[in-house]
Parts: C-alpha cells; sequence; structure tokens
C-alpha cells in the first residue's frame, strides 16, 4: 500500500479538474489494484480493518467484480474507473471524483458518498438501497431511474425516487 500511495497520491480537497490525468492506469497500479480486487479476505469477514484508498489518484482504475466492503475511498479520484459487478457494500466515497465511473451491476449499499461527483457515471442496474447520495455533484433522475433504489437510499432534494410526483418535501 505505501507503493501505491507515493505513485498516486495526490491533494484532492477539491473538485478540480486533474492537472495530469492518466491516459491509462499506469501496469504497476493496475496490477496492485487487481490484487486489491482479488483479495480473500473482505472487512468484517477476517479483516479487523476497512481498506484506506483515501486522497489517490486512481483514474481509469478497472475494480471489476472487486470486493471492497467498507472501504475508505474519501478524497479519491476515481474517474473513468470501472466497478461493474463489484462489492461496495458501506463503502465511503466522500467528496471522490467519480465523473464517468462506471457502476453497473454493483452493490453500494449502505455507501456514503457525500460530496461526490458522479458526473456521467453510470449507475444502470446499481444497488443503491441506503446509499446516502446526499449533496451529491452531477446526479441525474436518468441516473437513479437506471438504478436499483428503496426508502431508505437517501437523494439529493432535487430528485424524486420512483413513483413520486411533483416536488419533493424535504
Amino acid at each position: 500500500m505505501a507503493y501505491l500511495r507515493t505513485v498516486t497520491s495526490r491533494n484532492i480537497h477539491t473538485q478540480e479538474e486533474v492537472k495530469t490525468p492518466f491516459k491509462q492506469t499506469p501496469e504497476d497500479v493496475h496490477a496492485i489494484v487487481r490484487t486489491i480486487a482479488r483479495r480473500k479476505y473482505r472487512y468484517k469477514q477476517g479483516e479487523n480493518h476497512a481498506l484506506l484508498l483515501e486522497k489517490l489518484n486512481l483514474e481509469n482504475a478497472d475494480f471489476y467484480e472487486a470486493h471492497l466492503e467498507g472501504a475508505r475511498l474519501n478524497n479519491t479520484n476515481l474517474a473513468n474507473a470501472s466497478f461493474r459487478k463489484a462489492h461496495l457494500e458501506e463503502a465511503r466515497l466522500r467528496r471522490t471524483i467519480l465523473k464517468g465511473a462506471n457502476f453497473s451491476l454493483a452493490h453500494l449499499e449502505g455507501a456514503k458518498l457525500l460530496g461526490a461527483d458522479l458526473t456521467g457515471a453510470d449507475l444502470s442496474g446499481a444497488f443503491l438501497y441506503g446509499t446516502d447520495l446526499t449533496d451529491c455533484i452531477g446526479l441525474t433522475q436518468d441516473q437513479i431511474i437506471r438504478a436499483n433504489i428503496d426508502k431508505k437510499t437517501q437523494l439529493p432534494p432535487y430528485l424524486l425516487k420512483s413513483g413520486e410526483k411533483g416536488k419533493r418535501n424535504s
């Protein structure tokens, strides 16, 4: 993890554009990400501590089918990353850059995405049951329609849950 932090660390306290984006995830970073994705034990299932991947530049990373339950990904650049079929239950993605990320069929039950930038993210079939999407940037009604949500899913006040009509009462 120390190597990953050294090669990808950056200050992401704001939603500024990345000055030197990765065109493609570097090979060594990709190998580390795939190893993390295939790990045997998971948080609260053999691991005592949550995976800590905060304040990193993991743009374009491939987390396909990764088990990242409870992971801490706050303030991380994950623009254009693939989380297709990934497990991010109870994950923390506060103020995370997720522009263009692919979350199709991903499990985000109970995840916290407060202040995350979801502009252009694919949420098709994503499981957002009980997920906190309060204050997300770039989240649209079309993204919500394509995702699976429930009564416990927290949306920004400008969005409606399936079946709601007219203006939401906060």
